[in-house]
């Protein structure tokens, strides 16, 4: 599950200029910074205190993992120091610290929009279960949670599940989990997930230019679903009847006629709108431009400052497509 390049990765974090001889503020602090400017703006009082429960988020230490050399197995020291020395010898060390942490593919504020659009729809996530396709980093589950949500992310990084293993469980009136593999051609994932979500929420994951790039890219920049129908079969199964199926996209500028194509820009839905209601869902929205909305949210949030900014006006993009499962 790809989300953000490490490009627009590293505007998001870029939260404020800082002077070339002084170093970044920390990632949380930022974070909470950004969250008590952005607040007042917020349109719904659900989506307020979504954001204001950033200011809950704890701060984290330094922490240490150990990997084999394809990455696709990881151990936690403790682990480690059990494995025969052999073994042991192999691994690779890999230091975490707080804006892998809070900031591994986009910081959690970025969800304040897609929050707005749900919102709009009629959603509210106190008592309600939702899934987080390509989570990313758990920040922004464990402000869902503080709001009463019962909040999945879904991830293939291995790492993941090992770095949040003591953040999962209850929290607040909600709770956090975490599962790592690949939905839904893993069937022990998909049984792990369960049903009856009211919401399955992708943002930046399911994106045309990932799932079904115009041009040929390599296998690991391609996400593969398997087929259109079997993953939407599975999504409609994860939720309740009524329950929600968002999909909101961020990106860069697509690419200009004649030039080479921009994966990450081609934020359209990768599934078509008659492919969406044979499978089930009732199509409330169908990629939606949502570049005023979406800039007005990055400006906020400030990702046209620092060293990396971006230029909101024709630099950055939005689109979401909302389907309810009938």
């Amino acid at each position: 599950m790809r989300t953000m390049t490490a490009a627009l990765l590293a505007i998001l974090l870029q939260a404020i200029p800082a002077k070339a001889e002084s170093p970044a503020p920390p990632v949380l602090d930022e974070i909470k910074r950004i969250a008590r400017q952005a607040e007042p703006r917020c349109k719904t009082p659900w989506v307020k205190d979504f954001i204001k429960a950033a200011q809950q988020l704890p701060p984290v230490g330094n922490r240490r993992f150990f990997h084999t050399a394809d990455k696709s197995a990881y151990f936690t020291e403790e682990e480690a120091a059990k494995l025969p020395k052999v073994e042991r010898a192999a691994l690779t060390a890999r230091e975490v610290d707080e804006e892998i942490y809070y900031a591994r593919i986009t910081d959690p504020l970025g969800y304040l929009r897609p929050m707005e659009v749900l919102a709009a729809a009629g959603f509210q996530p106190a008592g309600k279960r939702l899934v987080d396709f390509g989570y990313g980093n758990i920040g922004q589950l464990k402000m869902l949670a503080s709001i009463g949500a019962d909040a999945l992310g879904i991830e293939v990084d291995p790492l993941l599940p090992k770095l949040y293993a003591r953040d999962v469980g209850p929290l607040g009136s909600g709770r956090v989990r975490v599962l790592h593999g690949y939905f839904p051609t893993d069937p022990k994932l998909v049984e792990a997930i369960g049903r009856g979500y009211d919401l399955f929420l992708s943002k930046n994951t399911l994106k045309r230019g990932y799932v079904r790039p115009a041009v040929p890219v390599e296998p690991k920049k391609r996400i593969d679903l398997g087929s259109d129908q079997a993953f939407l079969a599975a999504v409609r199964d994860t939720l309740k009847p009524g329950g929600l199926f968002l999909v909101y996209n961020f990106g860069p500028a697509p690419a200009a006629p004649g030039k080479p194509y921009v994966q990450m820009g081609d934020i359209r839905c990768p599934f078509e709108k008659a492919t969406l209601e044979r499978a089930g869902f009732e199509v409330l929205a169908y990629d939606v431009d949502d570049n005023r909305e979406g800039r007005a949210v990055a400006k906020l949030l400030e990702w046209d400052k620092g060293p990396d900014a971006m230029e909101l006006e024709h630099g950055l993009f939005a689109m979401y497509t909302l389907a309810r499962r009938k």
